[in-house]
């Protein structure tokens, strides 16, 4: 019974697939009985098939990066300066010398009145305009960094100069672009060492900063303290003095110190070359007899001339033309789509890198080689 089933079952399917192979002949015939204007298309379509890759051919790869050079040319680019200073003017001529290079339409500089509130503003107001890139020279490097967020947060490619956002000033603040500037504390170290050398490596020294609250300059301060602690134990700090970013205010600082410790005092760092000019100007017209050797950052032109003329000692080279000009490349790199994140180093400027040889201090020795880019 099993057996005469499964026989009827099989002569089913040889029934079923005698039909199917009829109606494929018939199907076939039918095809063959068709115009040949109907079967042009079938033996054209390979062609078709074969061309798709040309929409996505090489080429369109390789033309990509010329088009992505042009999406800087007209965003909106903000350099954002904490306020007016001869420093910050060297700057603002690389950023516009570098745009004008670059040829870039929408490049400006913004300047505050060097309070917080007004570098948030400056920032709050370029992320409402649509800029596309900031670069940002911070006055207070944890208070801005809220808004350096804001930035991020709306898509804005963000270069930090000089300062950095945050408390740590040895890598790239996170999500922005990159850094332009000195390894503040290593500046600081540099400093530090050098004038523990010239005195002996024993003695007091007095201490004058710029704003505190400054990442760079708060970084200078740990810089020398660290050295002296660790290097050079018999060298005393008798003041550390926040004395603001004015001559007129480190001019009287430096008389109160004098005022206070007088012949105690056998050396000086100043985190700023401005504050170092006025002090120097200070000691000259005081009663002391005995030199103060004044060791500082910034490679002014001023500071310099004093240099040559024996008033100041030593300072480490800032190049600010340079630095700005190197900080609106890599905004416009970022803008191009080259986020990748860039920690630039002052030394590795060329106008820098001359120093090497002198670990990058500035003194009567090698006057020639550096080209100060600020009064």
């Amino acid at each position: 019974m099993t057996r005469h089933r499964k026989s009827r079952t099989r002569q089913r399917y040889t029934k079923l697939g005698g039909l199917l192979l009829i109606a494929a002949l018939l199907a076939a015939s039918c095809s063959d009985g068709d115009s040949a204007e109907d079967a042009t298309p079938a033996t054209t379509a390979a062609p078709a098939t074969t061309e798709a890759p040309a929409t996505t051919a090489a080429p369109a790869t390789t033309e990509a990066p010329e088009v992505a050079e042009d999406l800087a040319e007209d965003a909106l680019i903000q350099l954002l300066q904490p306020g007016e200073h001869s420093y910050i003017q060297g700057g603002n001529d690389g950023f516009e010398a570098e745009a004008a290079r670059l040829g870039l339409q929408n490049a400006e500089v913004k300047v505050g009145d060097w309070s917080v509130e007004s570098q948030v503003a400056l920032v709050q107001n370029a992320i409402s305009q649509g800029a596309q890139g900031i670069i940002i020279q911070p006055t207070d490097s944890v208070a801005i960094a809220p808004a350096i967020d804001d930035a991020i947060e709306a898509g804005v490619c963000v270069v930090m100069l000089v300062a950095n956002a945050g408390e740590d000033s040895k890598s790239v603040y996170p999500g922005t672009k990159g850094f332009v500037g000195w390894d503040e504390y290593e500046n600081g170290q540099i400093v530090g060492r050098a004038l523990a050398e010239r005195i002996g490596g024993s003695g007091k020294i007095v201490i004058v900063a710029g704003t505190l609250t400054s990442g760079a300059v708060r970084s200078r301060v740990d810089g020398v303290e660290d050295v002296l602690a660790e290097s050079f134990p018999d060298i005393e700090i008798l003041t550390l003095r926040d004395a603001g970013f004015a001559a007129e205010d480190a001019r009287k600082t430096m008389q109160d110190l004098i005022q206070r410790y007088g012949d105690e005092i056998d050396g000086a760092v100043f985190t700023q070359n401005v504050s170092s000019v006025a002090a120097a100007d200070v000691i000259e017209a005081s009663p002391l007899e005995k030199e103060i050797p004044i060791a500082s950052m910034g490679g002014q032109q001023t500071f310099i001339n004093y240099i040559a003329e024996g008033k100041l000692w030593a300072t480490t080279p800032e190049a600010p033309f340079d630095t700005a000009a190197k900080a609106l490349e890599l905004t416009v790199d970022c803008i191009n789509g080259d986020t990748e994140p860039v920690y630039f180093r002052t030394q590795q400027l060329d106008s820098v890198k001359v120093l090497a040889d002198y670990n990058y201090l500035i003194t009567e020795e090698n006057l020639d080689l550096f080209t100060p880019q600020w009064d």
